[in-house]
Parts: structure tokens; C-alpha cells; sequence
């Protein structure tokens, strides 16, 4: 990405704020230090002329050159390839942390520009890249104080859009905001509730918690500020784990994810936070995987194979996520690769021990390999689990690819002093109702892998 999202935080320079406790910008409104915002250190937000906020349209017909567009000069929209009757979809950055970047799309390789050319893939929409990386930059708190006048200006904007092509007309506007930017989504979707119009849609990856964890939902984007709101969470260091919208999605779990290293210092810390990003541009375009998720009340839970069903419904994280608005709000589970491409079916493997007159049991990890006539699974390693004999005891297993009907499984474990007796593997994929079984009903010891053919239903062995 090229930023530190919170890296710094509070005590990067030092700094001594004061309240002035209100500040008036023309079109935009007042700012107080009032409650809910009374928040120690955090000051009242600059001027829109230190800040400088950019609004960058990309379109079809223009995919690589923005256009700059302004909330004030009507001119400047009537003049680009902006079109009313589009969907407008909103790219909000979050904290950068740098003091040498003048604009947010002069970041080598940063996620924005790759999620702007994805949703233009996708869909002829007008895609603006909110650039306010001048009111973005250290100290952190600064940047936190500024949110509010970025969320003004873009709903001074959205308000432009309407009064120029009648709100009847006008497309849909879809705000995709990542750690910062997502309360500022927050704040546009509370602005515009107050000329009666709600936000059509507030996608939050991972939203910022330093200075937003606990406070007041007029300070923190909350699912009230527009009519659809889904959070994708990934970092329990930098991001929100408390559910916020219609649709909270925790892949991995919500706190860290797969392939992000503390090995790798700062970077691999951030890495966790960035995901969110990463995961949502991988759902605009995917080639088959359809990122299902499940509803389900914590980490432990899904990992034992407890909401493995779609029964009510089991939405898809990410891009198409408002398909499903449908269905009651909630928590969604999902597991990932750890590199890309991220997304995978998920089959929950249940394995059955049985009675010995010797110790029976597991305490380390369990394998499986999964084959069916579309593809077989590499080395899948389950989590550590103490499996007692004559025990029942459900996971949850990772596949790259569809595997089709499945045929075969195999399991193993590595552990030296381990002797496992299992009775019997069922397999059952996760998005529908088809078991498998597969009868062993034998010893599994120290890499001793074994293979046997998984057969359709659920029988007795």
C-alpha cells in the first residue's frame, strides 16, 4: 500500500493540540468540540485549503487520466464524462503517515488505483478517488480531526450531483472507505440524511479504531448512515472488530490473516489492516470463486463446523455483497488463502474416533488431502486440537479450487508419540448438502498417510 495506516498514532511528533472549539467553513458547515465529539487530543478539523481535497474521476471512456471534479464549480462536472444515470462509487483512502507525497495516486502500487481499474473492469460507473492525503499525514490525531470536513465535502458533492440531475435521475452512490476512510463514509452518509437522501451504500474496510473504538455512532461509521452497510474486518491492531454494519464479514476471523508475518516488523503488522482492501478487489472480478460466507457468532464456532450451512442465506464478502441485503443483518465467518488469489471453498471434515483398550487420542494437528474429480486439495493443515477417542469432532478445511464430486480423502498426522484411532471421516461441502462418507476404522500413526474412497451420504462404518 504504501502507507502506515496507524503506525505512528498519537506520539509521532509530539504534538500539543488545542481546542478552539468551534471552526465555520462556508459551504461546509461549523465543526464543534461539542459531545459526541469532545475527544482529548483530537483537535478541530483544518481548512479545506490545508487539506486540499481532490475528487479524481475515472470512467470507461477515461480509465487512466482522471478528471477533477469540484463540489463548487459545476463546470468542471458538466464539462467531464460524468454521467448522472451511473452508479458512483467513492474510493476513500485512510491515514498516510507521509510527509512527502503530495497526492495519493503518486503511491507506487497503491490498492486504490488497482480498485478503481477493477470496478472499471467491472462496470461502466463513475469511480472517484477521494484524495485528502495533504489532511492525511502526521500527526495521526490531525488526520483523525479532518475526517469530518472530507466527509462534508464529498456529500457537499453528492448534493451537487443531485441538484444537477434530480434526485429521481441520479444514480447510486457507493462509498468503499478503508480505515479512516471509512468513517469519513460514515460522516458522508450522516450529512446527507439531513437533505432527507440516504447514502445508497457504505462498504468499511476495516475501519480505523484509534479514536473510534467505543465512541458515539456520529463518530464512528455506524450501519444507520446509509441504506446498505457491510464492514469487512481483518486487524485487531489498527481496525474495529466490533460489528458496526448490516453485514460484518471477519474473515480468518476478523483479527489477523493468513500469510501476514510479525516477522516482517511494521509491514507485516499493517499487513493484516490492508487486507480488507486487498480481499474487496479481489471480489469485483473473481474468476469462480464466489468469497460465500457464513453467519455464525465467533472464531471458535466456525472453526468447529458449527454454521456450516446456507440455510438462511450465506452472502458473498466483498463486491456483491449488497445482493444479499435481503437477509437479517449479522456476523459472517470465512477463511482465506494467505497469499493470492485469497478466496476458497470451504467443506467441513468431521472425524469420528473409537473406543481402545490403549490411549486413543490426538493432541497436535490434524491433515487432510481432499480429491474429487475436478481436483484435489495440497497438504491441508487443520487446527490444534486435543481429539479424544470415541469422540465426535468437526473443522473446517480450505480448498483452492472446486473439487467437484469428491472421491477420495486422506489423513495423517506428525506428531511422534501420537496414536490416533479414527472410525470414520464425513466430508460435507459447505454451501450445500452433500456428505461423504469414508469408513477407516483403523490406527492412524506417525505419517502413516492413509487414503480411503469417500462415498455420497452418511452411513455407519
Amino acid at each position: 500500500m504504501g502507507f502506515l495506516p496507524l503506525a505512528l498514532l498519537i506520539t509521532l511528533q509530539g504534538i500539543a493540540v488545542s481546542q478552539a472549539g468551534k471552526v465555520c467553513y462556508s459551504s461546509y458547515g461549523c465543526f464543534t468540540d461539542d459531545p459526541p465529539f469532545d475527544r482529548t487530543l483530537v483537535p478541530l478539523p483544518q481548512s479545506p485549503r490545508d487539506i486540499g481535497t481532490r475528487l479524481l474521476l475515472y470512467t470507461q471512456a477515461s480509465p487512466d487520466k482522471y478528471e477533477v471534479l469540484s463540489d463548487a464549480d459545476t463546470a468542471t462536472i458538466e464539462k467531464s464524462s460524468f454521467l448522472p444515470h451511473r452508479t458512483t462509487r467513492f474510493i476513500v483512502h485512510g491515514y498516510a503517515g507521509l510527509d512527502s507525497v503530495d497526492s495519493i495516486i503518486d503511491l507506487k502500487g497503491w490498492w486504490g488505483i488497482r480498485m478503481k481499474d477493477e470496478l472499471l473492469r467491472k462496470s461502466d460507473d463513475n469511480v472517484i478517488i477521494v484524495d485528502w492525503i495533504r489532511g492525511a499525514k502526521i500527526p495521526y490525531v490531525r488526520a483523525v480531526a479532518n475526517t469530518r470536513l472530507v466527509g462534508a465535502q464529498v456529500a457537499a458533492f453528492m448534493k451537487t450531483i443531485l441538484s444537477l440531475s434530480g434526485s429521481r435521475e441520479g444514480g447510486a452512490f457507493h462509498s468503499i472507505g478503508f480505515s479512516l476512510g471509512a468513517h469519513i463514509s460514515g460522516y458522508v452518509g450522516q450529512r446527507l440524511k439531513r437533505i432527507g437522501r440516504h447514502l445508497d451504500r457504505i462498504t468499511g474496510l476495516d475501519p480505523a479504531t484509534l479514536m473510534f473504538k467505543g465512541e458515539a455512532p456520529d463518530v464512528r461509521l455506524d450501519r444507520l448512515d446509509a441504506q446498505f452497510v457491510d464492514v469487512i474486518h481483518t486487524s485487531y491492531v489498527f481496525g474495529i472488530t466490533a460489528p458496526h454494519g448490516h453485514m460484518d464479514f471477519y474473515p480468518n476471523g476478523g483479527t489477523s490473516q493468513r500469510g501476514c508475518s510479525l516477522w516482517d516488523g511494521m509491514e507485516g503488522v499493517v499487513c493484516h489492516h490492508i487486507r480488507a482492501a486487498e480481499y474487496f478487489i479481489e471480489t469485483i472480478n473473481p474468476k469462480s470463486c464466489p468469497w460465500r460466507s457464513y453467519r455464525c457468532g465467533s472464531k471458535d464456532e466456525f472453526d468447529r463446523g458449527k454454521c456450516m450451512s446456507c440455510a438462511s442465506g450465506c452472502p458473498s464478502m466483498g463486491y456483491k455483497a449488497d445482493k444479499f441485503k435481503h437477509l437479517i443483518p449479522g456476523m459472517f465467518y470465512l477463511d482465506t488463502a494467505g497469499r493470492s488469489p485469497f478466496c476458497v471453498f470451504h467443506y467441513r471434515i468431521t472425524f469420528y474416533t473409537d473406543d481402545s483398550y490403549w490411549p486413543a487420542s490426538l493432541d497436535a494437528h490434524a491433515y487432510v488431502k481432499l480429491g474429487g474429480d475436478l481436483g484435489s486439495t495440497g497438504e491441508i493443515k487443520l487446527i490444534e486440537r486435543k481429539l479424544e477417542e470415541n469422540s465426535v469432532e468437526s473443522f473446517v478445511a480450505r480448498a483452492s479450487i472446486y473439487l467437484g464430486k469428491l472421491q477420495h480423502v486422506t489423513i495423517y498426522h506428525k506428531h511422534l508419540a501420537e496414536f490416533w484411532k479414527v472410525k470414520k471421516v464425513v466430508v460435507r461441502a459447505g454451501w450445500s448438502n452433500d456428505i461423504y462418507t469414508a469408513c477407516f476404522n483403523e490406527w492412524i500413526h506417525y505419517k502413516n498417510h492413509t487414503q480411503k474412497a469417500l462415498t455420497r451420504g452418511y452411513r455407519s462404518c
